[in-house]
């Protein structure tokens, strides 16, 4: 068996401490254990080098706990009981540590587990230290909030913004000992670029993935405390939320809660602990922008929202993010007649295509595809045209929105009575998990669930009483059939060149499928398209960001059965050979001679026997 080790634990917690803490803590120590006698020949030293006491996952800490476990620690000796841990489980450990015949020593505190009653005092040094940095959180969190009351920087600003010192003579501040001068937050003018065209951007119709690869193609600087270069879906996504942008600053809506093994997580703060100032000088965004983001956002969560799968229980199936953000015109919004499938665009290095999943899978026995980029525009066409020449729909939609509209208006007050009720009943609920969590009810998996489904209820409510809030009834004009008419025009005039034309279809369209041609005797042929237009889609569509917000909040569940009439495409189509086999054959069994049959057809006689020596049986059974 090894020889067991005498170690000497050494720690501070943050990196603007002095490296030299550990070693004057290693000095102490190794003085007082020479004076009890204490053989240091196997002595090792562990160090923890700016680790908060809180936490377990410090490396040497970790280090020590193996060495415990294997029974490899003679006497663990610090400076102070705090070195060791600051949390609530410096007793635990101790006691495990003595169960491994090991002995605790504390030079400074004149603790040894070698003397009768020094559980007592760990404890209630356990007690004093834990309570000490409970006590630092809420002086520094009363600081920050005079900071805040203020109209000072407590550190909460995000991209957009910067901190700036409020006095001429900050440098000199500095450099004296004493209080750090004030800081002010003011709009950051190259940032604020970036965070404007992420709002544009998004209410275009762009995913939060193709917002951060486009910020990072173009080289958009990140703010100085950022860890990571380029940016992610989730920073993007924290903008887009972020309600300083219209000049709400919410200090405080958050705090710590920690376990006893230095994990922690954000929670709500109790109400009474927030601060909610209205800062236009740092409006970023309007209103209006900001408004439209939010509908968006909320009709993407209700898309993507999971939902029970009929007859199983429990079992969910969620939203193909291809069809919310499609990577190509009409992929996914296509299928095939065949079987039913997506069809989705494949591509080689010569071409284009569009091809049926299931095919792929062995569902279809349809092999077919077709080349993306005349369908493509074949489809955009036929869109197009139909709206163009399509009157009378106008007018039917026209109708039906109003209809729509003042129904939803009617329905406006009673849905804000109710959301303001459930409101209130949320906030309790969580304000009561929050005081059962900090009166020490402990964090269990029940409560902390609880807490989880009341925040995330609670942001649906206040959102959707934002939107209703923004709703002034009084100043909604309805839109009027001119009205409607041209921005339908204007819809199909920029269609064609539109960045989110692939959702303007997917919208547009009531039914796209392809269905393959194959002519009697081939293996391949070309593909016929059938499509109709939904009207309403059509609709929302192209007045999505034009109409007034107020109006276009009650749009998102209205329905409508207005389609078109089918239109067929042909892409490709039969050649030459293929439309006149049947007369080849009539012409051949009444003996008339190749060479006057090519002259009747224009094709050449090699051609013509070939084909008709290779499909001659397939048309003839026809």
């Amino acid at each position: 068996m090894s020889q067991r080790k005498v170690v000497i634990y050494t720690r501070y917690s943050t990196d603007m401490q002095r490296r030299e803490s550990c070693e004057d803590q290693e000095r102490e120590v190794r003085a007082v254990l020479s004076r009890f006698g204490v053989d240091l020949t196997h002595l090792i030293v562990i160090n923890d080098e700016a680790q908060s006491g809180t936490k377990v996952d410090r490396t040497g800490f970790l280090r020590l706990l193996r060495m415990i476990e294997e029974r490899d620690v003679a006497i663990l000796a610090v400076d102070d009981q705090s070195r060791l841990s600051r949390a609530g489980n410096a007793l635990a450990f101790i006691q495990d540590l003595v169960y491994a015949d090991g002995r605790f020593i504390s030079t400074t505190e004149s603790i040894d587990t070698a003397v009768s009653g020094w559980e007592l005092k760990v404890k209630i040094l356990e007690i004093h230290n834990s309570q000490t940095i409970s006590g630092l959180k809420d002086k520094v969190r009363r600081g920050q909030r005079g900071r805040v009351l203020a109209g000072d920087s407590a550190g909460d600003f995000g991209y957009g913004y910067e901190s700036f010192y409020r006095d001429a003579d900050w440098e000199q501040q500095v450099a004296r000992r004493g209080p750090a001068p004030k800081k002010g937050i003011r709009i950051c003018d190259v940032q604020s670029h970036w965070v404007r065209t992420m709002f544009a951007w998004f209410i275009e119709g762009l995913s939060l993935r193709a917002i951060a690869r486009s910020l990072v193609e173009a080289g958009a600087p990140k703010n100085r405390r950022a860890g990571k270069i380029g940016w992610s879906q989730e920073q993007v996504r924290r903008i887009l939320r972020n309600k300083k942008y219209i000049g709400v600053w919410v200090w405080g809506a958050t705090t710590a809660l920690g376990n006893s093994t230095g994990q922690k997580r954000r929670i709500a703060a109790p109400s009474h602990d927030m601060v909610t100032e209205q800062r236009p000088d740092l409006r970023i965004i309007d209103q209006e922008t900001w408004n439209h983001a939010q509908a968006r956002i909320a009709v993407l969560k209700q898309k993507f929202a999971s939902e029970k799968t009929h007859g199983k229980k429990g079992r969910k199936t969620p939203t193909n993010p291809a069809s919310v953000f499609p990577q190509s015109l009409l992929g996914g919004v296509l299928k095939c007649s065949a079987c039913g499938s997506a069809m989705w665009l494949g591509s080689t290095p010569k071409r284009r295509h569009y091809y049926c999943a299931g095919h792929r899978t062995g569902v279809c026995t349809a092999v077919f595809q077709f080349v993306a980029g005349l369908a493509e525009r074949e489809v955009v066409k036929a869109l197009t045209d139909i709206v163009i020449a399509w009157p009378d729909w106008i007018r039917d939609l026209h109708s039906r929105l109003l209809k729509e509209l003042s129904r939803r208006l009617a329905e406006h007050p009673a849905e804000r009575v109710r959301d303001e009720k459930r409101l209130v009943d949320l906030k309790r609920r969580a304000n009561n998990l929050v005081e059962a969590i900090a009166q020490g009810g402990g964090m269990s998996t029940t409560i902390g669930a609880r807490l989880v489904e009341a925040e995330r209820e609670l942001a649906e409510v206040e959102a959707r009483l934002e939107a209703l809030e923004s709703l002034n009834v009084e100043a909604i004009t309805m839109p009027d059939e001119g009205w409607v008419r041209a921005q339908l025009a204007e819809w199909v005039k920029r269609l064609e060149g539109s960045r989110t034309v692939a959702l303007a279809i997917r919208e547009a369209l009531a039914s796209l499928t392809a269905e393959a041609v194959i002519p009697p005797g081939k293996k391949r042929g070309y593909v016929r398209l059938h499509l109709s237009v939904n009207g309403w889609g059509v609709l929302k569509s192209c007045i999505g960001a034009n109409l007034p917000l107020a109006l276009s909040q009650l749009l998102p569940n209205a329905k409508s059965d207005i389609a078109s009439a089918p239109v067929v495409i042909t892409i490709g189509g039969p050649t030459k050979i293929d439309q006149n086999m049947p007369d080849i054959m009539r012409w051949r069994n009444e003996g008339i001679t190749w060479k006057e049959i090519s002259k009747r057809t224009g094709l050449c006689v090699s051609n013509l026997f070939i084909a008709w020596k290779r499909y001659g049986s397939a048309y003839k059974s026809t």
